[in-house]
């Protein structure tokens, strides 16, 4: 069938024409009946005429109408022909594309199982990870604390031995001082007992 659809509306046109040339020429020869001497006989065979050109253009119109719906019959069978080569042309290339998602598709859902499993078999490793954390931090801070305890007890261990420093050097101080008290007692006595005593030594 070609591709360019028949022109069946020129066909519709001439049959138009031929229907009203034959009822122009009807009437052109009905009215000359009415001249003649037989008139009803001739509007009879007037009509006779008129009736089998309608009948030979009804049979055209007819057949124009079968002609339009088996035409329009054809085009959908080969609309219908062409999207079906077309759909199973285009098989391959989608079942391809539906194989490649499934694929795809079960691809990640095995990398979910594989990550959720290597997730259960390191979550031990995980626990004594953080347990082995918490225990150095808690070593750690047991050290701080340690050291800080130790810092403090250093610290007032030099405070009470600047303080006893500072005590013996006081006591010493004060015993220096009470000696040469005693002396100059001792000595202010000696010159006393060295003033009263006699010129003649007696």
């Amino acid at each position: 069938m070609s591709a360019t659809p028949p022109d069946f509306g020129a066909e519709h046109d001439r049959i138009t024409s031929a229907k009203a040339w034959a009822e122009y020429r009807y009437a052109q020869t009905e009215r000359a009946c009415y001249d003649k001497f037989f008139v009803t006989r001739c509007i009879d065979k007037a009509k006779d005429v008129r009736r089998t050109e309608l009948h030979t253009i009804r049979e055209r119109e007819l057949a124009l109408d079968e002609a339009e719906r088996a035409d329009r019959a054809a085009r959908r069978d080969q609309d219908r022909a062409i999207r079906e080569a077309q759909y199973n042309a285009e098989r391959p290339q989608r079942e391809a594309a539906e194989q490649k998602n499934r694929t795809d598709f079960q691809n990640k859902q095995e990398q979910q199982r594989l990550n959720e499993a290597q997730r259960q078999a390191e979550a031990p490793q995980r626990a004594a990870n953080a347990q082995a954390n918490a225990q150095k931090q808690a070593e750690h801070d047991a050290k701080l604390k340690a050291a800080q305890e130790q810092g403090a007890a250093n610290a007032a261990k030099r405070a009470e031995n600047v303080k006893q420093f500072q005590e013996k050097q006081q006591d010493a101080a004060q015993r220096q001082k009470e000696l040469e008290e005693r002396r100059e007692q001792t000595k202010r006595r000696n010159e006393q007992n060295n003033n009263n005593a006699s010129p003649l030594g007696f």
